[in-house]
Protein backbone atom coordinates (compact mmCIF):
# COMPACT_ATOMS: atom_id res chain seq x y z
CA UNK A 1 0.00 0.00 0.00
CA UNK A 2 2.82 2.43 0.89
CA UNK A 3 4.47 1.67 -2.46
CA UNK A 4 1.17 2.29 -4.25
CA UNK A 5 0.71 5.62 -2.48
CA UNK A 6 4.26 6.73 -3.34
CA UNK A 7 3.73 5.71 -6.97
CA UNK A 8 0.42 7.58 -7.09
CA UNK A 9 2.04 10.65 -5.52
CA UNK A 10 4.88 10.57 -8.04
CA UNK A 11 2.45 10.14 -10.92
CA UNK A 12 0.39 13.10 -9.75
CA UNK A 13 3.44 15.31 -9.33
CA UNK A 14 4.66 14.47 -12.85
CA UNK A 15 1.20 15.10 -14.28
CA UNK A 16 0.97 18.44 -12.47
CA UNK A 17 4.43 19.43 -13.71
CA UNK A 18 3.49 18.70 -17.29
CA UNK A 19 0.50 21.03 -17.31
CA UNK A 20 1.50 23.68 -14.77
CA UNK A 21 -0.26 27.00 -15.15
CA UNK A 22 1.53 30.21 -16.22
CA UNK A 23 2.31 32.90 -13.64
CA UNK A 24 2.05 36.68 -13.48
CA UNK A 25 4.22 38.89 -11.27
CA UNK A 26 4.87 42.60 -10.78
CA UNK A 27 7.84 44.30 -9.16
CA UNK A 28 7.32 46.45 -6.07
CA UNK A 29 9.60 49.12 -4.60
CA UNK A 30 11.72 46.58 -2.74
CA UNK A 31 12.34 44.27 -5.72
CA UNK A 32 15.29 44.46 -8.07
CA UNK A 33 15.71 42.28 -11.13
CA UNK A 34 17.51 42.13 -14.45
CA UNK A 35 16.21 40.76 -17.71
CA UNK A 36 17.82 39.74 -20.98
CA UNK A 37 15.67 41.37 -23.66
CA UNK A 38 15.27 40.10 -27.23
CA UNK A 39 16.03 42.92 -29.68
CA UNK A 40 16.00 43.33 -33.47
CA UNK A 41 14.34 39.95 -34.04
CA UNK A 42 11.72 41.42 -36.31
CA UNK A 43 11.98 39.83 -39.74
CA UNK A 44 13.17 36.88 -41.84
CA UNK A 45 16.93 37.48 -41.69
CA UNK A 46 17.14 38.26 -37.98
CA UNK A 47 15.00 35.30 -36.88
CA UNK A 48 16.95 32.97 -39.20
CA UNK A 49 20.18 34.14 -37.58
CA UNK A 50 18.96 33.58 -34.03
CA UNK A 51 17.20 30.34 -34.97
CA UNK A 52 20.43 28.94 -36.39
CA UNK A 53 22.34 29.81 -33.21
CA UNK A 54 19.75 28.45 -30.77
CA UNK A 55 19.10 25.24 -32.72
CA UNK A 56 22.84 24.56 -32.96
CA UNK A 57 23.39 25.24 -29.25
CA UNK A 58 25.81 28.08 -29.98
CA UNK A 59 26.83 30.64 -27.37
CA UNK A 60 24.51 33.65 -27.22
CA UNK A 61 26.22 36.98 -26.61
CA UNK A 62 24.39 39.32 -24.21
CA UNK A 63 25.17 42.98 -24.91
CA UNK A 64 25.07 46.04 -22.70
CA UNK A 65 23.21 48.11 -25.29
CA UNK A 66 21.42 47.77 -28.59
CA UNK A 67 24.24 48.27 -31.08
CA UNK A 68 22.26 47.57 -34.25
CA UNK A 69 20.69 44.76 -36.30
CA UNK A 70 23.21 42.09 -35.26
CA UNK A 71 22.41 42.61 -31.55
CA UNK A 72 19.80 40.05 -30.46
CA UNK A 73 20.09 40.03 -26.66
CA UNK A 74 20.52 43.04 -24.37
CA UNK A 75 20.74 43.08 -20.57
CA UNK A 76 18.35 45.56 -18.92
CA UNK A 77 16.87 46.35 -15.52
CA UNK A 78 13.29 45.85 -14.43
CA UNK A 79 11.73 48.67 -12.43
CA UNK A 80 8.94 48.86 -9.82
CA UNK A 81 5.56 48.46 -11.47
CA UNK A 82 6.90 46.42 -14.40
CA UNK A 83 4.95 43.18 -14.84
CA UNK A 84 5.84 39.82 -16.37
CA UNK A 85 4.02 36.65 -17.40
CA UNK A 86 5.84 33.33 -17.70
CA UNK A 87 5.57 29.57 -17.52
CA UNK A 88 8.10 28.18 -14.99
CA UNK A 89 8.34 24.87 -16.83
CA UNK A 90 9.84 26.63 -19.84
CA UNK A 91 13.08 27.21 -17.92
CA UNK A 92 16.04 26.16 -20.05
CA UNK A 93 19.83 26.13 -19.86
CA UNK A 94 21.54 28.34 -22.45
CA UNK A 95 25.23 29.09 -23.05
CA UNK A 96 25.71 32.85 -22.56
CA UNK A 97 28.57 35.30 -22.74
CA UNK A 98 28.62 38.87 -21.46
CA UNK A 99 31.45 40.98 -22.95
CA UNK A 100 31.51 43.55 -20.09
CA UNK A 101 30.82 46.77 -21.98
CA UNK A 102 31.35 49.56 -19.45
CA UNK A 103 31.46 49.59 -15.65
CA UNK A 104 27.70 49.95 -15.09
CA UNK A 105 26.84 47.03 -17.32
CA UNK A 106 29.81 45.07 -16.01
CA UNK A 107 28.21 45.20 -12.56
CA UNK A 108 24.84 44.20 -14.03
CA UNK A 109 26.49 41.22 -15.68
CA UNK A 110 27.95 40.14 -12.37
CA UNK A 111 24.57 40.48 -10.69
CA UNK A 112 23.05 38.33 -13.40
CA UNK A 113 25.83 35.80 -13.05
CA UNK A 114 27.48 36.13 -16.45
CA UNK A 115 30.81 37.48 -17.60
CA UNK A 116 33.34 37.29 -20.43
CA UNK A 117 33.66 33.52 -20.14
CA UNK A 118 30.94 31.29 -21.56
CA UNK A 119 28.57 30.03 -18.88
CA UNK A 120 25.45 27.90 -19.01
CA UNK A 121 22.59 29.52 -17.13
CA UNK A 122 19.11 28.32 -16.41
CA UNK A 123 16.70 31.02 -17.61
CA UNK A 124 12.93 31.44 -17.90
CA UNK A 125 11.41 32.98 -21.06
CA UNK A 126 9.12 35.90 -20.13
CA UNK A 127 6.88 38.56 -21.60
CA UNK A 128 7.06 41.86 -19.75
CA UNK A 129 5.35 45.22 -19.81
CA UNK A 130 6.98 48.48 -18.72
CA UNK A 131 4.87 50.52 -16.34
CA UNK A 132 6.52 53.72 -17.61
CA UNK A 133 5.15 53.57 -21.15
CA UNK A 134 3.04 50.40 -21.38
CA UNK A 135 5.40 48.86 -23.95
CA UNK A 136 5.70 45.09 -24.32
CA UNK A 137 8.95 43.15 -24.57
CA UNK A 138 10.18 39.56 -24.68
CA UNK A 139 13.20 38.01 -23.03
CA UNK A 140 14.79 35.75 -20.44
CA UNK A 141 15.07 36.05 -16.66
CA UNK A 142 17.00 34.25 -13.95
CA UNK A 143 14.58 32.05 -11.90
CA UNK A 144 16.17 33.40 -8.70
CA UNK A 145 14.85 36.85 -9.58
CA UNK A 146 11.33 35.43 -9.61
CA UNK A 147 11.54 34.28 -6.00
CA UNK A 148 11.10 37.76 -4.57
CA UNK A 149 8.56 39.27 -6.97
CA UNK A 150 4.90 39.64 -6.05
CA UNK A 151 2.80 36.92 -7.67
CA UNK A 152 -0.65 37.88 -8.97
CA UNK A 153 -3.59 35.72 -10.02
CA UNK A 154 -3.65 34.99 -13.75
CA UNK A 155 -7.00 33.90 -15.11
CA UNK A 156 -7.00 33.06 -18.81
CA UNK A 157 -9.79 32.65 -21.32
CA UNK A 158 -10.92 29.06 -21.81
CA UNK A 159 -10.94 27.37 -25.19
CA UNK A 160 -14.75 27.29 -25.04
CA UNK A 161 -15.04 31.04 -24.41
CA UNK A 162 -12.48 31.72 -27.11
CA UNK A 163 -14.53 29.82 -29.65
CA UNK A 164 -17.71 31.53 -28.47
CA UNK A 165 -16.24 34.95 -29.31
CA UNK A 166 -17.73 36.26 -32.54
CA UNK A 167 -14.96 36.76 -35.07
CA UNK A 168 -14.90 39.35 -37.84
CA UNK A 169 -17.03 38.11 -40.75
CA UNK A 170 -14.25 38.99 -43.18
CA UNK A 171 -11.96 36.43 -41.55
CA UNK A 172 -11.40 32.71 -41.85
CA UNK A 173 -10.13 31.29 -38.55
CA UNK A 174 -8.73 27.80 -38.00
CA UNK A 175 -8.88 26.81 -34.32
CA UNK A 176 -6.51 24.12 -33.06
CA UNK A 177 -7.61 23.02 -29.59
CA UNK A 178 -5.11 20.85 -27.75
CA UNK A 179 -4.74 18.93 -24.48
CA UNK A 180 -2.27 20.75 -22.25
CA UNK A 181 0.20 17.89 -22.10
CA UNK A 182 -0.02 17.33 -25.89
CA UNK A 183 0.15 13.58 -25.39
CA UNK A 184 -2.87 13.02 -27.63
CA UNK A 185 -4.10 14.71 -30.78
CA UNK A 186 -5.69 18.14 -30.95
CA UNK A 187 -8.72 18.98 -33.06
CA UNK A 188 -8.93 21.56 -35.83
CA UNK A 189 -12.18 23.41 -36.51
CA UNK A 190 -12.86 26.21 -38.99
CA UNK A 191 -14.97 29.35 -38.76
CA UNK A 192 -15.46 31.03 -42.14
CA UNK A 193 -17.10 34.44 -42.46
CA UNK A 194 -18.51 34.15 -38.94
CA UNK A 195 -20.02 30.66 -39.37
CA UNK A 196 -18.67 27.24 -38.46
CA UNK A 197 -17.79 25.03 -41.40
CA UNK A 198 -19.86 21.86 -41.23
CA UNK A 199 -19.51 18.35 -42.58
CA UNK A 200 -21.75 18.17 -45.67
CA UNK A 201 -22.69 14.57 -44.87
CA UNK A 202 -23.58 14.84 -41.17
CA UNK A 203 -24.25 18.56 -40.71
CA UNK A 204 -22.01 18.50 -37.64
CA UNK A 205 -19.18 20.97 -37.09
CA UNK A 206 -16.25 19.83 -39.24
CA UNK A 207 -13.33 18.63 -37.12
CA UNK A 208 -9.94 17.25 -38.12
CA UNK A 209 -7.54 15.43 -35.76
CA UNK A 210 -4.11 17.09 -35.74
CA UNK A 211 -1.01 16.66 -33.59
CA UNK A 212 0.77 19.57 -31.88
CA UNK A 213 3.56 17.60 -30.18
CA UNK A 214 7.25 17.50 -30.95
CA UNK A 215 9.35 14.34 -31.11
CA UNK A 216 10.31 14.43 -27.43
CA UNK A 217 10.85 11.89 -24.71
CA UNK A 218 10.39 14.08 -21.63
CA UNK A 219 7.03 14.43 -19.91
CA UNK A 220 6.93 18.23 -20.02
CA UNK A 221 5.29 20.07 -22.88
CA UNK A 222 7.63 22.96 -23.71
CA UNK A 223 6.80 25.32 -26.55
CA UNK A 224 9.18 28.29 -26.60
CA UNK A 225 12.56 27.09 -27.90
CA UNK A 226 13.56 25.09 -30.97
CA UNK A 227 12.21 21.54 -31.08
CA UNK A 228 9.36 22.16 -28.63
CA UNK A 229 5.66 21.49 -29.09
CA UNK A 230 3.61 23.85 -31.26
CA UNK A 231 3.21 27.13 -29.33
CA UNK A 232 -0.16 28.57 -28.45
CA UNK A 233 -1.12 31.87 -30.02
CA UNK A 234 -2.29 33.49 -33.25
CA UNK A 235 -0.66 32.60 -36.56
CA UNK A 236 -1.20 34.04 -40.01
CA UNK A 237 -1.82 31.57 -42.80
CA UNK A 238 0.84 32.84 -45.19
CA UNK A 239 1.00 30.40 -48.06
CA UNK A 240 1.40 26.87 -49.29
CA UNK A 241 4.58 24.91 -49.93
CA UNK A 242 4.67 21.94 -52.30
CA UNK A 243 7.78 19.97 -53.16
CA UNK A 244 8.37 16.37 -54.17
CA UNK A 245 9.80 15.62 -50.77
CA UNK A 246 9.05 12.24 -49.13
CA UNK A 247 9.80 13.70 -45.69
CA UNK A 248 6.52 15.59 -46.04
CA UNK A 249 4.68 12.78 -47.80
CA UNK A 250 4.83 14.51 -51.21
CA UNK A 251 1.84 16.48 -49.97
CA UNK A 252 1.28 20.27 -49.93
CA UNK A 253 1.95 21.94 -46.58
CA UNK A 254 0.83 25.24 -45.10
CA UNK A 255 3.25 27.97 -43.97
CA UNK A 256 2.33 29.46 -40.59
CA UNK A 257 5.06 32.06 -40.18
CA UNK A 258 7.04 32.89 -43.38
CA UNK A 259 9.71 33.88 -40.80
CA UNK A 260 7.71 37.08 -40.28
CA UNK A 261 6.81 38.61 -36.87
CA UNK A 262 3.62 37.31 -35.21
CA UNK A 263 0.64 39.64 -35.17
CA UNK A 264 1.04 40.50 -31.45
CA UNK A 265 4.83 40.65 -31.23
CA UNK A 266 5.27 44.41 -31.52
CA UNK A 267 6.23 46.80 -28.74
CA UNK A 268 2.77 48.34 -28.96
CA UNK A 269 -0.43 46.71 -30.17
CA UNK A 270 -0.25 47.97 -33.76
CA UNK A 271 -2.75 45.37 -34.95
CA UNK A 272 -5.55 46.09 -32.45
CA UNK A 273 -8.27 46.41 -35.14
CA UNK A 274 -7.42 42.93 -36.46
CA UNK A 275 -7.08 41.41 -33.00
CA UNK A 276 -10.52 42.82 -32.13
CA UNK A 277 -11.90 40.53 -34.82
CA UNK A 278 -10.17 37.46 -33.41
CA UNK A 279 -10.08 37.47 -29.61
CA UNK A 280 -11.65 39.40 -26.72
CA UNK A 281 -9.68 42.44 -25.52
CA UNK A 282 -9.47 40.80 -22.08
CA UNK A 283 -7.27 38.04 -23.52
CA UNK A 284 -4.63 40.34 -25.00
CA UNK A 285 -2.30 40.33 -21.96
CA UNK A 286 -2.59 36.62 -21.21
CA UNK A 287 0.35 34.25 -21.41
CA UNK A 288 -1.08 31.71 -23.86
CA UNK A 289 -1.56 34.31 -26.61
CA UNK A 290 2.12 35.28 -26.26
CA UNK A 291 3.66 31.80 -26.51
CA UNK A 292 4.14 32.14 -30.25
CA UNK A 293 5.57 35.72 -30.26
CA UNK A 294 7.82 34.83 -27.30
CA UNK A 295 9.06 31.77 -29.18
CA UNK A 296 9.67 33.84 -32.32
CA UNK A 297 11.59 36.52 -30.44
CA UNK A 298 13.84 33.79 -29.05
CA UNK A 299 14.59 32.34 -32.47
CA UNK A 300 11.78 29.92 -33.25
CA UNK A 301 10.59 29.77 -36.86
CA UNK A 302 9.67 27.47 -39.76
CA UNK A 303 6.33 26.31 -38.34
CA UNK A 304 4.01 24.57 -40.78
CA UNK A 305 1.02 22.28 -41.08
CA UNK A 306 2.01 19.11 -42.90
CA UNK A 307 1.27 15.41 -43.06
CA UNK A 308 3.19 12.61 -41.34
CA UNK A 309 6.94 13.17 -41.65
CA UNK A 310 8.94 10.09 -42.58
CA UNK A 311 11.75 11.15 -40.26
CA UNK A 312 12.51 13.92 -37.76
CA UNK A 313 16.16 14.90 -37.68
CA UNK A 314 17.11 11.28 -38.49
CA UNK A 315 15.38 10.14 -35.30
CA UNK A 316 12.60 7.57 -35.19
CA UNK A 317 9.32 9.02 -33.97
CA UNK A 318 6.97 7.37 -31.50
CA UNK A 319 3.61 7.76 -33.17
CA UNK A 320 0.45 8.92 -31.40
CA UNK A 321 -2.65 6.92 -32.28
CA UNK A 322 -6.10 8.34 -32.94
CA UNK A 323 -8.72 5.70 -33.63
CA UNK A 324 -7.15 3.74 -36.52
CA UNK A 325 -4.73 6.49 -37.55
CA UNK A 326 -1.16 7.27 -36.54
CA UNK A 327 0.38 10.73 -36.19
CA UNK A 328 4.17 11.05 -36.03
CA UNK A 329 5.52 13.83 -33.78
CA UNK A 330 7.41 16.60 -35.59
CA UNK A 331 10.01 19.28 -34.77
CA UNK A 332 7.15 21.45 -33.55
CA UNK A 333 4.98 21.82 -36.62
CA UNK A 334 1.33 20.79 -36.64
CA UNK A 335 0.93 17.31 -38.14
CA UNK A 336 -2.44 16.76 -39.81
CA UNK A 337 -1.47 13.21 -40.78
CA UNK A 338 -4.11 11.61 -42.98
CA UNK A 339 -6.31 14.69 -42.48
CA UNK A 340 -3.96 16.86 -44.55
CA UNK A 341 -5.54 16.10 -47.90
CA UNK A 342 -9.19 16.71 -46.84
CA UNK A 343 -8.08 19.83 -44.92
CA UNK A 344 -6.43 21.23 -48.06
CA UNK A 345 -9.54 20.38 -50.07
CA UNK A 346 -11.73 22.23 -47.58
CA UNK A 347 -9.48 25.30 -47.70
CA UNK A 348 -9.58 25.26 -51.50
CA UNK A 349 -13.38 25.06 -51.37
CA UNK A 350 -13.47 28.07 -49.02
CA UNK A 351 -11.20 30.07 -51.30
CA UNK A 352 -8.39 30.19 -48.74
CA UNK A 353 -6.06 28.32 -51.13
CA UNK A 354 -6.08 28.33 -54.94
CA UNK A 355 -6.26 24.83 -56.43
CA UNK A 356 -3.62 25.72 -59.05
CA UNK A 357 -1.02 26.52 -56.37
CA UNK A 358 -0.97 22.93 -55.12
CA UNK A 359 -1.34 20.96 -58.36
CA UNK A 360 2.30 20.38 -59.32
CA UNK A 361 5.12 19.91 -56.83
CA UNK A 362 8.48 21.55 -57.37
CA UNK A 363 11.68 19.49 -56.96
CA UNK A 364 12.64 18.64 -53.39
CA UNK A 365 15.70 20.90 -53.66
CA UNK A 366 13.75 23.86 -55.06
CA UNK A 367 15.12 27.14 -53.60
CA UNK A 368 11.55 28.48 -53.26
CA UNK A 369 10.28 25.25 -51.60
CA UNK A 370 7.24 25.57 -53.84
CA UNK A 371 6.06 28.55 -51.76
CA UNK A 372 2.97 30.43 -53.00
CA UNK A 373 1.06 33.10 -51.10
CA UNK A 374 -2.60 32.50 -50.18
CA UNK A 375 -5.04 34.73 -52.11
CA UNK A 376 -6.62 36.32 -49.04
CA UNK A 377 -3.51 36.94 -46.98
CA UNK A 378 -4.18 39.02 -43.87
CA UNK A 379 -7.69 37.61 -43.41
CA UNK A 380 -6.85 33.95 -42.71
CA UNK A 381 -5.57 32.94 -39.27
CA UNK A 382 -4.86 29.92 -37.12
CA UNK A 383 -5.31 30.05 -33.34
CA UNK A 384 -3.75 27.38 -31.11
CA UNK A 385 -5.20 27.09 -27.59
CA UNK A 386 -4.90 24.46 -24.89
CA UNK A 387 -7.97 23.23 -23.06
Amino acid sequence: MAYLLRTLSLSLSISTLAIAAPHKACLDQSTHAQIIVSTNVDGPESVKQLHAMVSAGETLVVHARNAGPSTNLVLKKLYPGDCIVYEPNEAVELPLQFPEEGNFFKSLGKLFGIGPSVEKLKLVPVVYWKKRDGSRHFGLINPKSLESVKKLPLLEISAERLQAYQTDKRFTVLYVLCPKNRQTVCRLEIRHKGKWVRDPKTGKRLSYPILGRANRTEELSRRILFGGDTPQGIFYIWGTMFTADPIFGNTPRIDLDANMPPINSYVYELNSPVLDGLVPASARDEYWIHEWPLAYKLGRAYLRIHTNPDEIGNKAATAVSHENELFNPTQGCLNAGPSMKPLIETLVHLGVIRSEQIQTPEPANSPTLGWKVVPKIGTVFLIVRDY
